[in-house]
């Protein structure tokens, strides 16, 4: 193997591991997943959640998670994303839409947020992730929604846990 192919492939795998994180933090979230959620963020990496929190990554998901638990449901999904890695250190840009929905004197509010990550990352001990996160809000709306709920669960007893993901 070439040193050119070497890196290549050292890169994907990068980008591969890092992608993996992202999702996982968003399952985390979804799930209301302690460790999972924690598992975004190097111990002491820095959260910036704009116009909403400033602290480190474990702070703020004890905030969070806290506050999504008093949701019905909550949906985390990520869209484009863009990672550039220099051997090991990453940036990323990430869309993500996240949907909180609530029950407020016998009605459905649905709360909508589109924001994007801009992550710094590193790698430590062969694990990536993140040294410090910018979350960049781009708009929020808020509504009354007519709302059935399915069968998932804010839990480890969602069927997702049933499988070895």
């Amino acid at each position: 193997m070439t040193d050119e192919l070497a890196k290549d492939l050292a890169t994907l795998i990068a980008k591969d591991k890092i992608a993996y994180a992202l999702v996982a933090y968003c399952r985390g979230m979804d799930r209301m997943d302690d460790d999972l959620a924690r598992s975004l963020w190097h111990p002491g990496g820095e959260a910036i959640y704009e116009q909403i929190f400033e602290g480190t990554g474990e702070e703020f998901c004890d905030w969070v998670l806290e506050f999504h638990r008093g949701m019905e449901r909550t949906s985390h999904e990520i869209f484009n994303m863009t990672i550039a890695v220099d051997g090991q250190t990453a940036a990323s840009e990430t869309y993500v839409e996240v949907n909180l929905l609530r029950q407020e004197q016998g009605k459905h509010i649905l709360w909508t947020s589109h924001a994007r990550y801009l992550d710094q990352w590193s790698e430590r001990d062969g694990r990536w992730a993140v040294d410090k996160r910018r979350c960049v809000r781009s708009f929020g709306i808020e509504r009354e929604v007519k709302a059935t709920l399915g069968t998932s669960k804010t839990d480890r007893t969602d069927p997702s846990y049933l499988l070895s993901i």
